[in-house]
């Protein structure tokens, strides 16, 4: 229940700066109990931050995204934080189109163990631990409308979604966007990894 008490508050918390020119602020806030029944409709993306992982490890500088070695990875907590969010969405009913993530292993692993699918994209990797190639990028896939009747899943990193938005999560936390007719698109919510089974209760 603490977990999901925070669903509003950190909401309203991440967009205390200054909102970047695509996201149309104020954010039109979803209730705690409206968001699986929105989600169950459609016509959201769904922004995760990969799982929790080793922070003791590092990515090395001139990494190659195949070779997980080179990388900093999930740990066995990120991998249950993806399992049981997949569990949630499978539970609720929620419709999954679209799942893109990040090239790195920890952005894929969590995708494919959440959503048991996943397009790699350099759309959503940051390189070399800077996000500023990829902004516009993910602006046009945040204010992308889903196919009918689903919401897409992006799976990245803090960076890209700092870049883009000025919104700040924690591993395995997941913002949740409505694109706007204009392309651009509003934060609808901010769900906690741990929040998820609460939300149908």
């Amino acid at each position: 229940m603490q977990a999901l008490a925070l669903v509003l508050a950190i909401a309203m918390s991440a967009v205390s700066a200054a909102p970047s020119p695509a996201l149309s602020g104020p954010p039109d806030t979803l209730a705690a109990s409206a968001i699986v029944p929105a989600l169950r409709t459609g016509g959201y993306v769904v922004f995760f931050r990969h799982g929790i992982t080793d922070h003791s490890a590092r990515d090395e500088p001139n990494l190659t995204y195949a070779d997980c070695t080179s990388q900093r990875n999930l740990t066995e907590a990120g991998r249950d934080q993806a399992r049981s969010i997949g569990t949630a969405f499978r539970a609720f009913a929620i419709p999954v189109g679209t799942v893109r993530s990040s090239l790195y292993c920890r952005c894929i692993e969590t995708a494919r163990i959440a959503f048991r699918k996943d397009e790699p994209t350099a759309d959503l990797t940051e390189a070399n631990g800077r996000a500023t190639d990829v902004g516009p990028r993910v602006a046009q896939m945040l204010g992308t409308p889903p196919a009918p009747g689903t919401n897409t899943v992006l799976v990245s990193h803090a960076a890209v979604l700092r870049l883009v938005t000025r919104i700040s999560i924690e591993e395995g936390d997941a913002a949740i966007f409505k694109p706007l007719p204009d392309g651009r698109f509003r934060l609808a919510a901010i769900v906690p990894a741990a929040a998820w089974s609460g939300l149908g209760t």
